[in-house]
């Protein structure tokens, strides 16, 4: 208790230990499926270490749980339906049967969280993944979040009602406002201030929705212990509040990847004042958040211009209006790339600042300890929601336990902070697994447990298969991968990198993965009716394929260099088959499908023109990203491997290179360039009809393509 007391005394102050039975019962019969609500008994108990801390006995058909927050009893019921009854609930699947009767545990399960703070989400998940979701999504994802015992979520949903009620008050009309949002899945970068009235055409039920969904979201958080990160504000206002208020104390933002940045309004302008409060009190009032103490706001996050603000001043304006808007304050700061700036953190008192670390897997400490300040070890697990096996599941699982531990350390927790959630669910497993225990197993340990729960049982070539997972390939920084889809890349005859801020790919040995793949594979007819199986298989052929393409890729340009048709038409063809074999595979994964994530956007909307401008801007995130500008060094930062993207989107383009290459070999004349954007954008119009239905044998093509590829 003594260590990191002072992180401790504000976690303590601001998220207190807090449970309510009832919701506990509601959630556990849920994720039981309806058959253990009834027999859990759970008592709310003291924390006697400071910390999270639980307690749970099965006998007699009773499951009788103790824990000092609604968290930590969730943790405690998912250990317990892991390693007693064999059953896995998921950030993405579910598997497993219950038995019918809660199976008893040998003795008590007891534990207890080393860290205050276990901390979820990015502001982009908010918009690669979560952008579209209604309450019923939400309620599974929670009942997950609850299961993995975390007790701080990033919430930005229903910000945008906010601001438009915000802008009102200052003179705008309703429309003007509304043109000032982005749309709905390009949100979180305004919140970032990097962006703001792209693709915007509001509908007004929209922030109503919105505003429910966030206050249901908000009361169910504090009913198991668990804060809540809302936006802050550090003075962000529209292009044109100048016009409006002459005289006001501006300054530009410049740009952020070809997108105008807000402008900021400083604080020695008095509206400065004016607008936090009423925006803080407009937080409070229409989201319900009553109990949020955590703001999240980086005034310069991936650049903007500091000239001329003296930071320390600036900073502690910043804070000066949280803490008058909320006495308990605490300014949530990411780190990533200098962020946050040291002139700025050394204005404020320690007690007041909360440092999410996205970098933790690069530098947990940020390199300097963040000057001491409060610090949370993240990870950020993905970006874009690529589907790519990646991350360091290694240095993960094991430092963080051991920065918290460190008493050289203001490490104060752990957590996670993914741009998308559709992928790596190993990796969210890790971060539950962790989150409240006092000594994590050791990693053999918890990928024998795991895959008791995911699969059933468990076999030596199993086991082994995972661990070289766990050690060979979710092992690298994630920031530089080098193994994003060979067939995502937009065709150029220099691409080695799908988005443009990736590693360059190299031709790597695949047979780690093919192995894997085989291993598999081998359980087909025992475990083909379980979800997690299904997306394991699909996720291990999947990047066997991305990973084998780029050989086609480089053996494609080089042989149109070398003039050598032959061998030109040879790769052509061979890349050109990865396609539809991909395509086949990854169709038996709904979460790796284009008409689901369409079906998302789209049933937000009412009208069929809402439903169209909801699917048009989730199809441009995920192909071009932004307008025509924007896309130079953000297009397919967000691609997908969905099956009908293969079909229509990824091979249309890499066939339509191939003949323009083929032609200019037939000329003798050097690679003629065409205008990529246009022929994308037409994707962006098609209107065609999209299939959740797999058009193939997942078996079958699975071992077509391990006998192909050998």
């Amino acid at each position: 208790m003594e260590r990191n007391d002072l992180a401790g005394i504000v976690k303590r102050r601001n998220i207190p230990f807090e449970a309510d039975a009832e919701a506990f019962a509601a959630f556990a019969d849920r994720v039981t499926e309806g058959k253990y609500g009834k027999c859990i008994r759970f008592e709310k108990s003291d924390s006697v270490s400071g910390f999270d801390e639980y307690e749970l006995e099965a006998k007699g058909g009773i499951i009788t749980i103790r824990a000092s927050s609604g968290a930590a009893g969730g943790s405690a019921l998912n250990q317990y339906l892991r390693k007693y009854c064999h059953y896995y609930y998921g950030i993405l699947t579910r598997s497993g049967e219950l038995p019918q009767v809660p199976p008893d545990t040998d003795g008590k399960l007891k534990d207890r969280s080393v860290f205050h703070y276990r901390y979820i989400f990015n502001y982009c998940t908010f918009g690669y993944s979560l952008a579209f979701y209604d309450w019923q999504d939400w309620e599974r994802m929670t009942d997950y979040l609850i299961l993995a015992g975390y007790n701080l979520v990033l919430n930005p949903v229903g910000n945008e009602c906010v601001w438009l009620e915000l802008l009102q008050k200052f003179g705008y009309q309703r429309e003007e406002a509304k043109r000032y949002l982005s749309a709905p899945n390009y949100l979180p970068w305004q919140w970032m201030m990097n962006l703001s009235g792209f693709e915007s055409a509001y509908p007004d039920y929209w922030f109503e929705e919105q505003c429910e969904i966030s206050r249901r979201l908000n009361r169910k958080l504090a009913s198991f212990g668990i804060g809540v990160m809302l936006p802050g504000y550090c003075g962000a206002v529209p292009d044109d509040f100048a016009d409006r208020f002459p005289g006001s104390v501006i300054m530009e933002q410049d740009q952020w990847n070809g997108f105008v940045r807000p402008s900021f309004l400083l604080p020695e302008d008095e509206k400065f004042s004016l607008l936090s409060q009423e925006y803080y009190g407009l937080q409070k009032k229409l989201l319900g958040a009553e109990n949020a103490h955590y703001y999240s706001v980086d005034p310069f996050h991936e650049g903007g211009r500091k000239d001329g603000i003296c930071l320390e001043e600036f900073a502690g304006s910043v804070l000066a209006e949280m803490k008058k808007a909320d006495a308990q304050a605490v300014w949530a700061f990411q780190g990533w790339q200098a962020n946050p700036d040291r002139r700025m953190l050394s204005a404020l008192k320690k007690e007041d600042v909360l440092i999410c670390n996205l970098h933790g897997n690069v530098s947990g400490d940020g390199g300097d300890d963040f000057l001491g300040y409060p610090h949370i070890y993240c990870s950020v697990n993905n970006f874009g929601g690529q589907q790519i096996l990646r991350g360091d599941a290694g240095r993960f699982y094991r430092s963080s336990h051991e920065l918290a531990k460190s008493p050289d350390s203001a490490c104060c927790g752990m957590g996670l902070m993914p741009e998308g959630v559709e992928c790596d669910e190993c990796l969210f497993d890790i971060a539950g697994e962790l989150a409240v225990c006092e000594t994590p197993k050791e990693p053999a340990a918890f990928i024998e447990e795991w895959l008791m729960a995911r699969y059933g049982f468990v076999t030596k070539e199993l086991r082994e298969a995972w661990q070289y997972l766990f050690d060979e390939v979710y092992n690298e920084d994630i920031v530089e991968n080098t193994h994003e889809s060979s067939l995502l890349g937009r065709p150029a005859p220099d691409v080695c990198k799908v988005s443009t801020w990736a590693g360059n790919a190299r031709v790597s040995d695949t047979s780690g993965l093919k192995t894997v793949a085989e291993t598999l594979l081998k359980y087909y007819d025992r475990l083909k009716d379980r979800e997690s199986y299904v997306a394991d298989l699909v996720a291990v052929t999947r990047q066997l394929l991305a990973d084998t393409g780029w050989s086609y890729v480089f053996g494609l340009n080089d042989a149109f260099r070398a003039g050598d048709q032959e061998g030109f038409e040879k790769h052509a063809g061979k890349l050109l088959d990865l396609f539809d074999r991909q395509a086949a595979v990854v169709d038996h994964d709904r979460n790796l499908n284009l008409k689901n994530y369409l079906d998302k956007a789209a049933k937000r909307g009412r009208t069929k023109e809402d439903k169209e401008w909801l699917i048009k801007s989730a199809k441009r995130l995920i192909t071009h990203w932004g307008d025509r500008e924007g896309s130079v060094s953000l297009h397919d930062y967000a691609a997908r491997e969905y099956g009908d993207m293969l079909r229509y989107f990824y091979k249309p383009r890499w066939e339509k290179y191939i003949g323009v290459l083929r032609d200019c070999m037939a000329q003798g004349i050097p690679f003629q360039d065409y205008d990529r954007y246009e022929e994308e954008e037409a994707f962006l119009q098609d209107g065609r009809e999209y299939s959740c239905a797999p058009v193939s044998d997942l078996r079958e093509a699975v071992a077509d393509i391990c006998c192909k590829f050998q």
